[in-house]
């Protein structure tokens, strides 16, 4: 819940605690909502943002806040998972991290308003490089594949014949840069644009498997036809992985989230449509339609096609 009240437009601000760093970084107003807005998470931030968090998306850390009247400059660290998705949290800083910066600048074309935003962010973690797990499974197939981890952290893969990021872990930099646009072409529409590469030569930590990410989509309130409650998108995305990244999965390696013994690598891409009607004054009911091509990276799979509802009340 968030009172209203009046602030400085010039101002510093020190926020402390627990978290979800998208409440600060890339703070989108027409993609970035999944409760009144689009389902899929290419739209919510940047698919190749692999923000430090557990597996619900919160942290532990600290964000400063330096805004003035066009521009804004934040700064992060927040506490990564011990492991990958995982619940609890690195507790120890200093050593183990999740850092970023964002600049933006707010402007206005043609009497509507808009923003650009450049994004950085850092993780140095306990984390596998593909390229690493590759060469311990090749320098010895026997005793360190994917059926072979034991107690040590891994996704439970029973493949003998694979490589697995159980034997690469160690305290590894994974780094990305973003840029994210958003523009009003009315009071009512706006379209955003997201973009964002990572160096992706480490697993997922946090939030997806993508490696690079381009985003576009556009947003509309129901002014136009009377129902100024309601909202409506449509949005296209494509993610890629990096090349070592593909070559680990190709070998029957699996990751965080994709994996199924076989690669014939391609970008996954998705088309997604909703709308969201307000029926009560707190009652939103939501219809969404996607497209899904290539599936887990994989020319192999897919397209899948994906019908979703949703319910959301504010009281």
């Amino acid at each position: 819940m968030q009172l209203g009240a009046k602030v400085d437009r010039r101002r510093l601000v020190l926020r402390v605690g627990n978290f979800t760093i998208l409440d600060f970084m890339d703070k989108n107003e027409f993609a970035g909502d999944p409760r009144q807005q689009f389902f899929n998470m290419a739209f919510m931030t940047y698919s190749a943002y692999d923000f430090g968090s557990d597996a619900r998306g919160l942290s532990l850390g600290g964000v400063a806040e330096l805004i003035t009247d066009e521009w804004s400059l934040r700064l992060g660290r927040i506490s990564p998972p011990k492991n990958p998705n995982d619940l609890n949290w690195e507790m120890r800083l200093y050593k183990y991290f999740g850092d970023q910066i964002e600049v933006e600048h707010r402007h206005q074309i043609f009497g509507q308003g808009g923003a650009i935003r450049v994004l950085a962010y850092h993780n140095r973690v306990n984390a596998g490089r593909f390229d690493d797990a590759i060469a311990a499974f090749q320098a010895d197939p026997v005793d360190k594949n994917a059926a072979t981890c034991g107690t040590r952290y891994n996704y439970k893969s029973t493949n003998a014949d694979a490589p697995d990021l159980c034997w690469a872990r160690r305290t590894n930099n994974k780094v990305g840069i973003g840029v994210a646009l958003e523009q009003h072409l009315s009071e009512s529409i706006g379209v955003s644009l997201r973009a964002m590469i990572s160096d992706g030569q480490s697993e997922v930590y946090a939030y997806t498997p993508t490696d690079s990410s381009l985003a576009v989509n556009v947003l509309a309130k129901g002014d136009a036809w009377g129902r100024p409650r309601d909202v409506t998108g449509v949005g296209g995305a494509t993610n890629w992985i990096s090349s070592i990244h593909a070559r680990y999965l190709a070998m029957g390696g699996v990751d965080g989230f994709v994996g199924d013994g076989h690669l014939r690598q391609a970008p996954e891409s998705v088309f997604e449509a909703f709308y969201s009607i307000n029926v009560l004054n707190p009652l939103w009911l939501s219809a969404d339609y996607q497209l899904l091509v290539n599936p887990g990276f994989n020319a192999d799979r897919g397209p899948v096609h994906i019908l979703g509802g949703r319910v959301h009340a504010e009281f």
